[in-house]
């Protein structure tokens, strides 16, 4: 009898009645107050809480060599300077100089509404702290291909913080350039 009603969802479990209300099931488990609830969420908040400020300042670094990495850009070409400014999780103020002239003191300015899309949580090796989509300038006299192009064009940039003092600054436009510089700190 009661494997039929199983089977046809009839039986159902009973529950113990006191004076006409159900009697409280007793909780398994460990029990955390309200006061250590708060407190692991302050530490929560701590742990999650990324200062990106310490990032302000000059980066340099070399293109990385790999030709499946770098397209557009000499083996030798460096990024003379980065300098960030006014970081936060959503924004920083950039000026770009690279060793091959395509960027002398170029101001970077920011994808409209990128930081708010699924893009700016973009991830590579190393977990990124955080990652921001930028426009840059570029000055085509300087590298243009024999058609004579005189005007100039704008690069995608994706400027990645890590946590170990490091910058990574990609450059791409369509398939005619792409590189991967890995940043350092400039000396003071």
């Amino acid at each position: 009898m009661a494997l039929e009603a199983l089977r046809v969802g009839t039986l159902r479990p009973r529950v113990m009645r006191r004076a006409g209300r159900p009697l409280r099931q007793r909780r398994r488990g460990p029990r955390l107050s309200l006061g250590a609830l708060g407190a692991l969420g302050a530490l929560g908040a701590l742990v999650g809480c990324v200062d990106v400020r310490a990032y302000e300042g000059s980066w340099a670094g070399t293109v990385i060599e790999d030709p499946a990495v770098r397209v557009g850009f000499e083996a030798e070409t460096r990024v003379d300077e980065l300098a960030l400014a006014d970081v936060t999780l959503r924004s920083l103020a950039a000026t770009l100089t690279t060793s091959d002239g395509r960027f002398a003191q170029t101001a970077l300015q920011p994808v409209t509404r990128g930081d708010a899309d699924a893009l700016a949580s973009l991830t590579f090796d190393g977990d990124p702290l955080r990652s921001y989509l930028l426009w840059a300038p570029m000055w085509a006299p300087m590298w243009a291909p024999a058609t004579g192009d005189t005007g100039s064009a704008t690069a995608l940039v994706i400027l990645s913080l890590f946590d170990n003092d490091r910058v990574e600054l990609r450059v791409f436009d369509r398939d005619a350039l792409f590189g991967v510089f890995p940043l350092r700190r400039k000396s003071r």
